[in-house]
């Protein structure tokens, strides 16, 4: 009698491995999105949704479906309900969100803020929470239809850039539940990759700087390592010192963070934050050949840590004086190292003002196998 239980149970699970899904549909029968786009005209949300173009190809295999290339459909109305619906009248399939590779935000639109489509989101099941977020120097409906030579899709181009970048240790990628996190902690600032287009690609221009959901400013990408070595786990920067500040002779050397350590305290009323920044940097090689021995490479240090401490200093003076808020998360520390004055004080308020002490120490690793005198 057992046997045949075991016979009855063994037949419905095999059955149900062996049947397809009952609500299948081809993947040609679907609206592909790979990116979406928000931005504000006039106070009214215009929505533009990228998309791709499926064809399928018979090979030897069997047949195959790629994407050839995309367009866009674009709605619009006076909330994202009304957005949605207008979309919903004009595509001719059911919607699939699984391919998205970004969510792209107007400069206007993240000045307003953007909450409310964050909120979307990391609330509605359909999108994935850890979707790619950036803000776009143009309008977002000119950004997304934009010919990209360097990728098969400006979507894919977004998140390849951003993701290589990322790894480089030359910018952050964040992600919509991220930045959920970000906007409900009202005592931090953070930021979001800033693009553009430039010749036909999808360039990276720097960091948007957020206060609660609205941008505020932009860190240029060419002042940004002095921000970057304060966020970043692994900070990794090419740069170029002069020796003795003789701009003929020029030593290209690879700068990377080892170490980061953060000390704060409260004092007769006042906080005081330590930045202690350990930093290892390799010469790869002179402009100009020319002998190394120990008191040039102490100069090279000198010269690499000036250089280094300026970027920082600049960093911090424009968090505290321009964007009046905290984007390095140094209250996260000062809430771990002193509880109790945290409750007591704004610190929205307090940070502009706080006292912020910054020790940089360099330390020649690679010569790039040049001997040294």
């Amino acid at each position: 009698m057992i046997k045949k239980h075991y016979k009855l149970i063994s037949m419905v699970i095999l059955s149900s491995l062996l049947v397809g899904c009952w609500d299948y549909e081809d993947i040609n029968k679907k609206n592909i999105a790979l990116s979406v786009g928000i931005d504000d005209k006039d106070g009214i949300i215009q929505l533009i949704s990228q998309n791709a173009k499926l064809r399928s190809e018979s090979s030897g295999k069997g047949e195959q479906t790629q994407i050839t290339q995309d367009y866009q459909n674009v709605s619009q109305g006076k909330n994202f309900e009304e957005t949605r619906g207008e979309h919903e009248y004009i595509v001719p399939q059911s919607n699939f969100t699984g391919a998205m590779r970004a969510v792209v935000f107007s400069k206007s639109y993240a000045e307003k803020g953007i909450e409310a489509y964050i909120n979307r989101i990391n609330f509605l099941s359909d999108l994935r929470k850890s979707l790619l977020i950036v803000i776009c120097n143009e309008p977002v409906k000119d950004f997304l239809q934009t010919e990209i030579k360097n990728d098969i899709s400006i979507a894919y181009a977004i998140e390849d850039t951003i993701k290589k970048l990322a790894k480089d240790g030359r910018t952050l990628f964040k992600t919509g539940q991220e930045v959920q996190a970000y906007i409900q902690n009202k005592d931090l600032g953070f930021v979001i990759p800033y693009v553009g287009i430039k010749d036909n690609a999808v360039e990276f221009q720097g960091l948007a700087v957020m206060k609660d959901s609205n941008m505020i400013s932009v860190i240029n990408k060419k002042e940004i390592d002095g921000f970057l070595f304060l966020m970043l786990k692994k900070p990794n920067m090419n740069k170029t010192v002069y020796s003795n500040g003789d701009e003929k002779k020029q030593y290209s050397f690879q700068a990377k963070l080892k170490k980061r350590k953060i000390k704060t305290s409260y004092k007769d009323k006042k906080v005081n934050i330590d930045v202690d920044l350990q930093i290892n940097f390799s010469i790869k090689y002179q402009y100009k050949i020319e002998p190394l021995n120990k008191n040039k490479i102490r100069d090279l240090e000198s010269e690499a840590t000036q250089m280094i401490y300026k970027e920082v200093i600049y960093a911090i003076n424009k968090s505290q004086k321009e964007y009046k808020c905290d984007i390095f998360e140094f209250g996260k520390y000062f809430k771990a190292n002193n509880p109790k004055d945290y409750r007591k004080i704004n610190w929205n308020e307090e940070y502009p003002n706080a006292n912020i002490n910054v020790n940089i120490n360099t330390h020649l690793t690679d010569v790039n196998l040049r001997s040294i005198e």
